[in-house]
């Protein structure tokens, strides 16, 4: 089995201010995406990549 790692997420982030427009522009959808983003850079090596890693 993979080693599993793990990112601290409050479980009412998505009534953070910071994410209040990411929301209203983008919906769930976008927030969905952010998370994702987050979860794969949190994998790399000093947690950047490259932004063609980034499929459309």
């Amino acid at each position: 089995m993979k080693d599993l790692r793990f990112i601290k997420h409050a479980a009412d982030s998505y009534d953070n201010d910071c994410f209040v427009p990411l929301l209203e522009k983008e919906g769930f959808e976008g927030y969905g995406i952010y998370w994702a983003l987050l979860e794969n850079l949190f994998g790399k090596p000093g947690y950047q990549a490259p932004l063609t890693s980034i499929k459309k």
